[in-house]
């Protein structure tokens, strides 16, 4: 620190030393105005304690007027030079902003080494900046007694950006920042499906049209010193019920999702974050429920990625990126948990998953982009067993008590493997994303059946997705994933003196074909081939309304439980 701050220094110095050395000019001028008119008076014969002039009168106005105007020319360059540096100070970076599920931009990176060539005004601001910065903290570590005073004043500001886009609050030393926050989701849905899908043996069970409130979380995050940042969330309404203590089913504990402590710019992996996350496996349950096109996310979640556990897991990651934010990779060692509240009992139910991502083509600043992707999990069953199951494209009341779509026996087994590739494109205000995971059991077999070998299932999604107000789907280099959509003009609508004004917001349509088939070699749950079709409009960055519409087909069943389920949902969905 000490050699960064010599370096620091020395640039500094270079500036400081221009107006001192005007202002020590302008001093000794008017310390060298009086003792030459004294000089010339004594040649007279005057007094040099008196200073008085050749008639023994007082000295002239005229040099009164100029030793005062020079006083005020010193006094006027100080109050420039202090404005300057308040200036200076008031420009410090704003608060670190964290990306989908915690994901941060490093803290306090500089663009190029220190020492190097480039002395452009803004390096040479930033590295003064720093230096005072770093001079006032020495500074307050040897006047307290008690080392430095960490920032008891937290003073708030509102942010734009991927997920804070709202109300932050940072200490006067910016060693403290940080975000309350949360998301609310409204959801109100219709349903039809024939008796055969509903009631024939294997079916889905009841469909009932019906309300609720699909996600309610509380979300407080933000950054500590230099290297440090964290996320505590918890969801209200996808809740746990303790064992005994209520009847099942009922809503008793509020369940964690984002739970995590991340260490940013380590040497060799770039971020370390340990605590309940997202695996990092495929592009759409990484990204946010906050800013997805359609209500639900597809099959493959719930069927592939995300079992059981809504998307969160307690484990270790490493991620970074490479070639300008063109290339990214993360892996981690998590915990194989079957609930969502991030605890797990069991022997060899652990998952060590990995992700990478490319970017071939990335121009107008992502307007135009193609992202490819491929994603592996290899992971242990939780006491030999694994259970599949899926829900449909909109959903009402307790989540256990979602009808299901598709739902697999147990199926006991030695071990799991999953790849699942990623091909996402950006034109303008076209969107396309499509992924397709393969799934391998290994010594497959049903409780009282002989083992059939390695099983096998599949399926995949694509989505196509229009904005018809203009705007373009914004993308984060450094992790791989969307932004939040943000409207060229907020909706309003509100009555002037002259007429009615308003504008729409921006508006979105979104088709995705669905395809899973868990069908093989007798161990066999069905097959869904499923067209949904979506309308979102955006009155801001943090609230918006969507409407979908989904046809889902069924066979293959078990049972004979084959037909086709419509369903018609809307959602009001509200983040801050």
């Amino acid at each position: 620190m000490h050699g960064c701050a010599r370096q620091l220094s020395s640039c500094a110095k270079l500036r400081f030393t221009r107006t001192w050395w005007v202002v020590a000019t302008m001093l000794a001028i008017g310390l060298w105005v009086t003792p030459v008119r004294v000089r010339a008076d004594e040649t007279d014969g005057s007094s040099p304690a008196l200073a008085t002039n050749s008639n023994g009168d007082a000295p002239e106005a005229t040099d009164h007027e100029s030793v005062m105007e020079l006083r005020a020319r010193v006094e006027q360059m100080e109050r420039q030079n202090q404005y300057l540096m308040d200036a200076l100070r008031s420009t410090r970076s704003a608060p670190t902003r964290l990306r989908h599920g915690g994901y941060i931009r490093p803290v306090g990176d500089l663009e190029g080494p220190l020492g190097s060539e480039d002395n452009s005004d803004e390096r040479f601001d930033r590295m003064e900046e720093d230096y005072e910065a770093e001079r006032r903290s020495m500074q307050t570590q040897d006047e307290s007694p008690e080392g430095p005073s960490r920032g008891a004043l937290l003073v708030g500001r509102w942010g734009t950006g991927f997920v804070n886009n709202g109300l932050w609050f940072e200490s006067e030393k910016k060693d403290f920042r940080l975000h309350v926050g949360g998301r609310t989701q409204w959801d109100t849905s219709f349903f039809h499906a024939n008796d055969q899908v509903q009631f024939n043996p294997g079916g889905t069970g009841p469909i009932k049209d019906g309300t609720d409130f699909r996600r309610a979380r509380i979300r407080i995050e933000g950054a500590m010193y230099e290297q440090s940042q964290f996320c505590v969330e918890y969801d209200f309404v996808d809740s746990t019920t303790i064992s005994g203590a209520t009847p099942p089913g009922t809503p008793d504990i509020p369940s964690p999702r984002d739970v995590w402590w991340n260490f940013s710019q380590v040497p060799l992996f770039g971020n370390v974050r340990l605590g309940n996350q997202k695996e990092p496996y495929g592009f759409e349950v990484l990204l946010s429920s906050r800013w997805l096109n359609l209500m639900e996310r597809s099959y493959n979640t719930e069927i592939f990625y995300s079992p059981y556990s809504a998307g969160f897991s307690p484990g270790i990651q490493f991620w970074t990126s490479y070639l300008d934010n063109r290339v990214t990779w993360s892996w981690g060692v998590f915990r194989n948990v079957v609930n969502n509240m991030a605890f797990e009992i069991g022997a060899g139910a652990f998952a060590v998953t990995g992700r990478l991502t490319g970017l071939p083509i990335y121009k107008d600043d992502g307007k135009r982009l193609i992202h490819l992707g491929v994603s592996g999990r290899s992971t242990g069953l939780n006491n030999g067993i694994v259970h599949y199951r899926t829900r449909g494209d909109e959903r009402v009341g307790n989540s256990a008590n979602w009808p299901l779509y598709l739902n697999t026996a147990n199926i006991n087994g030695s071990g799991r493997q999953d790849v699942n590739f990623e091909l996402v494109s950006v034109w303008k205000s076209f969107t396309l994303q499509a992924e397709y995971n393969f799934d391998f059991v290994q010594n497959a077999f049903l409780a009282g059946q002989a083992p059939v070998g390695i099983l096998f299932f599949q399926g995949g999604y694509a989505e196509l997705s229009y904005f018809l107000t203009g705007e373009t789907r914004e993308y984060v280099k450094e992790v791989g994933l969307f932004d939040r959509v943000v409207p060229k003009e907020n909706a309003y609508l509100y009555q002037s003196k002259s007429k009615t004004r308003y504008s729409l917001g921006a508006w979105q349509a979104t088709a995705r074909y669905n395809y899973l088939n868990m069908n093989d070699k007798g161990i066999n749950a069905g097959i869904l081939n499923d067209w949904t079709f979506g309308l979102s409009w955006f009155f801001n960055p943090n609230f918006k309304l969507q409407w979908n519409y989904s046809i889902t087909q069924r066979g293959s069943a078990p049972g004979g439980s084959n037909g086709t389920i419509q369903g018609l949902g809307m959602r009001v969905a509200h983040d801050f």
